[in-house]
């Protein structure tokens, strides 16, 4: 439906390192996307006969899943398949505490990706919390925002039905009247997030050094070395010496 579209929308584009002004968008809608244009599209390359919709919510998929159900579409038997749910959505928590990051790490770098913002999104997958939610006003103007183009599914391909207006109206209903702004966050999980992921990193066994980091251009420029201690001078046949060795 298209608030949860939205939402996840919200959230692909942060884990791409980009920095949403959430108030702005839960104005805007920037994010909707609505599926007019793509069903068209779909429908000149392939014919109307071979393009069916089918509305992605749990009550309208066999299993309650979008595996089983597309499995049990193609003729697939999954029996005795172990079913991995990747892609998970982020808490709300989480993806807050990655825009800070985004704002102090380079997405990329000058050999690929940002090992450190990677090893530090793994950490935020596995951080529990409140899913990222739109507020009630929010999820409200998207319903309405969505109309025209449900009414178009609605006409071409749910029989006059509005699978989705009724999944999304189901949505507003659950969401109270005191739930938070999508910008809204509480400052005192922000160590407790932290702490995940430095136990994550752990975990992974991501040994990278400040001056590392800084060098192959994963930490934005205008951070700076730290300063480092002076070294110490060493006998010039140190390094070769076994601890417990005599000299």
């Amino acid at each position: 439906d298209h608030i949860s579209f939205w939402e996840s929308q919200i959230q692909e584009w942060v884990k791409g390192g980009n920095l949403p002004n959430l108030d702005e968008e839960a104005v805007r809608l920037s994010k909707v996307r609505l599926y007019r244009n793509h069903l068209e599209a779909l429908t000149q390359v392939f014919g109307r006969e071979n393009v069916s919709a089918n509305v992605f919510s749990p009550s309208h998929l066999a299993g309650g899943g979008v595996i089983l159900d597309f499995a049990g579409k193609i003729g697939l038997d999954l029996d005795g398949m172990e079913l991995v749910r990747a892609n998970e959505s982020l808490s709300r928590e989480a993806m807050m505490f990655l825009i800070e990051m985004n704002r102090r790490i380079e997405t990329y770098a000058e050999h690929g990706r940002s090992l450190l913002r990677d090893g530090l999104l793994e950490g935020l997958r596995t951080y529990r919390g409140d899913k990222f939610r739109a507020d009630r006003p929010t999820a409200e103007r998207i319903m309405q925002h969505s109309a025209e183009d449900r009414a178009y599914l609605a006409d071409e391909w749910f029989g006059g039905e509005d699978p989705l207006g009724e999944v999304m109206a189901k949505s507003i209903q659950k969401i109270g009247t005191d739930a938070p702004a999508p910008s809204q966050t509480d400052p005192a999980h922000s160590l407790d997030v932290m702490a995940h992921i430095c136990i994550g990193l752990q975990d992974e066994n991501i040994r990278l050094s400040a001056d590392r980091l800084r060098l192959r251009g994963l930490v934005k420029a205008d951070e700076g070395p730290a300063p480092q201690p002076a070294a110490r001078s060493r006998p010039a046949n140190a390094a070769n010496r076994r601890p417990g060795a005599r000299a």
